[in-house]
């Protein structure tokens, strides 16, 4: 096998695939075909299971220039993850992508390189790209990328102009071209987007962080076929769930930016959601935009009143994770106690909270109330003791808290956590792991800075998430071996902060009965990543754990970090569980899957947000 260069090249380029043996070689060869050749070629591997994955290996064995990366245990981790892996690999001062069944012009790399040489202050640049469809018979189409072309455009410009808020083309992944340490300032690719929109919400970050340039070149060949990801997502009908999980995704990525002043930006928002809101909200937006309209939207609001019971938004499952003012909280786990305060006051005047055993109960029997609300945390965090239950005592609003019983014995802070004072106590400028060597720079005052849903913008708030992706990937054994040596290397002590820890077994002890508590598996692991023997382990082992802490059998499950598969449906339902939660979705419908329910993700808003998460203004 050739030896791999240590010299980083000017340009990575990162092919992520998943079964793209039809069109994988075609697209590997455009690379290759380059006219300009300082460039390595970065196979990424999203857990194939066609000869794609042999593909790979024939070429990296090949060519000095590709080497290729899977996740852990050959997972599928969806699209986002699988860049955010590519990224992690590259070296290359300018990244580009091309998608495997895409295809380059010759002289793409070469002019991009130049403009962006010549354009300092440009941080990601694109053409017009060809919308392929003669490789199958049918007719070409070249679509112009961006509002204008041919200058800077700065930041926050191409948000409200280009797709999905505005009217003109966004641009291919497979066209682009953008500095590394562009990409690095928004954090990567946000990967609760496995699929659909994956790109989008990556592109609605950079357009409001970065400066952009589109040219007329053509430089990408984009392939229409009805297997791609985005004819998939019609096919099945799903677009419009995805398209509204990016909006409402973005609206509290607004909200924790710098951004969330802009008024034009908040308006567009507004409007590309309306389609998804309850009909008494689009009627109030009538009213506001049409003042002689206002009689007439009366009497519609009398008949709304009529018609609630046919028409109201449905039953919902909240998902919290900790209740307290926090500083670094890449993950959104925080809400304040104030905003907390306020949730539960209007749930308790607008909605009907029940416990969640007997909300599954009433919704198997078509008895569950059409405002009904259950309330869930995830982890248990001591703070749901010292903190939540107050509030929830306050309010009468009852509550499940989902425990991981070996986390709760050993008393340590969730690795996520303990993970930020390594990374952000160490006092060196570098941590190993798994012979990896990951920069963290310099201590800035900023590190500890890191507010919901905004982006790493520190060298060692990238580091955390680089680190983050390596650990999540591991098996609850391996992961706390890992976090005992990232301990040692930056002389972190073990014993946990107060405002961090988790629940101890005499708080556990002392809940009262408005709180219950379901499982997270045993050590809170992504149960997909686990052979099925040991998820089945994970499942029906924590059942008894569990009764051992709390006296009482748990009835209910939660997925941990909400990583699912239907396989796992069964598992759960063995061990003797009334049903299992996800960790994304809205309302719970009559016919829902009971160990497929979805939940409300309750960020740090206040009653007027959340209102407006549940379909009222």
């Amino acid at each position: 096998m050739p030896g791999k260069s240590s010299r980083a090249p000017r340009v990575s380029v990162i092919t992520i695939f998943y079964n793209a043996e039809q069109h994988f070689v075609e697209a590997i060869e455009s690379v290759l075909a380059q006219d300009f050749g300082d460039f390595e070629l970065l196979l990424i591997d999203d857990g194939s299971t066609d000869s794609s994955t042999a593909i790979a290996r024939r070429y990296e064995t090949s060519d000095p220039r590709i080497r290729y990366f899977e996740h852990p245990g050959h997972a599928n981790r969806g699209m986002s993850a699988t860049r955010n892996l590519g990224l992690s690999m590259a070296r290359g001062e300018f990244v580009a992508f091309i998608d495997a069944d895409d295809r380059w012009r010759k002289s793409k790399l070469a002019e991009q390189v130049e403009l962006l040489d010549r354009l300092p202050g440009v941080d990601a640049i694109g053409g017009a790209v060809n919308y392929w469809k003669s490789h199958s018979g049918g007719e070409d189409r070249i679509i112009p990328t961006g509002h204008v072309r041919g200058r800077p455009i700065p930041p926050g410009e191409a948000t409200l102009a280009l797709y999905p808020l505005g009217k003109a083309d966004a641009p291919s992944m497979s066209d682009l071209m953008l500095r590394r340490e562009s990409i690095a300032r928004v954090g990567g690719f946000e990967e609760k987007f496995e699929n659909a929109y994956e790109d989008q919400a990556f592109l609605a970050k950079l357009y409001l962080n970065s400066t952009l340039y589109f040219t007329d070149a053509i430089w990408s060949d984009y392939r229409l076929h009805d297997r791609s990801c985005m004819a998939q997502v019609k096919r099945r009908g799903s677009y419009h769930d995805a398209r509204r999980a990016f909006l409402m995704w973005f609206e509290n990525y607004v909200d924790r930016s710098t951004h969330r002043d802009d008024e034009r930006l908040r308006r567009a928002l507004k409007r590309a959601l309306r389609p998804y809101q309850g009909v008494r909200a689009r009627f109030s937006d009538i009213a506001r935009s049409l003042p002689f309209a206002v009689p007439v939207v009366r009497a519609a609001r009398a008949s709304i009143r009529r018609l609630r019971p046919m028409i109201a938004p449905g039953p919902a499952i909240l998902m919290y994770h900790r209740i307290a003012e926090e500083r670094f909280d890449p993950w959104s786990l925080a809400v304040s106690p104030a905003n907390f305060d306020d949730q539960l006051q209007w749930i308790s005047r607008n909605r009907t909270p029940l416990p969640l055993d007997e909300f599954v109960e009433l919704n198997r029997e078509g008895k569950l109330p059409r405002n009904a609300i259950a309330v869930t945390f995830d982890d248990g965090y001591a703070g749901n003791f010292h903190t939540a239950l107050p509030s929830l005592q306050r309010f009468g609003i009852p509550a499940t808290i989902f425990i991981s019983p070996d986390l709760i014995d050993r008393g340590e802070e969730f690795w996520w956590d303990d993970l930020e004072r390594i990374v952000l106590a160490h006092e060196g400028e570098t941590l190993r792991i798994d012979s990896l060597e990951v920069a963290l720079g310099k201590r800035h005052d900023l590190d500890s800075e890191w507010p919901a849903g905004a982006p790493a913008l520190t060298p060692r708030q990238q580091a955390y998430q680089r680190i983050w992706s390596l650990l999540y990937d591991k098996t609850p054994l391996d992961t706390r071996d890992a976090l005992n040596q990232l301990r040692e290397q930056a002389g972190v002590p073990a014993h946990p902060r107060d405002s961090h820890r988790p629940l101890t077994a005499a708080e556990i002890a002392a809940m009262p009965d408005i709180v219950a508590f379901g499982s997270h598996a045993l050590s809170h692991p992504s149960l997909p990543q686990l052979p099925a023997g040991e998820q089945g382990r994970e499942i029906s082992d924590s059942v008894s754990r569990c009764q051992a802490l709390t006296g009482e059998r748990p009835r209910t499950f939660a997925y941990p970090y909400g990583d699912y598969d239907p396989a796992l449906e069964q598992l759960v339902e063995r061990a003797g569980f009334l049903c299992a939660c996800l960790a994304e979705g809205l309302f719970v419908r009559r016919e829902a899957n009971p160990f497929a329910l979805p939940r409300v993700f309750v960020g740090d808003w206040d009653s007027a947000r959340l209102a407006r998460q549940l379909g009222r203004p």
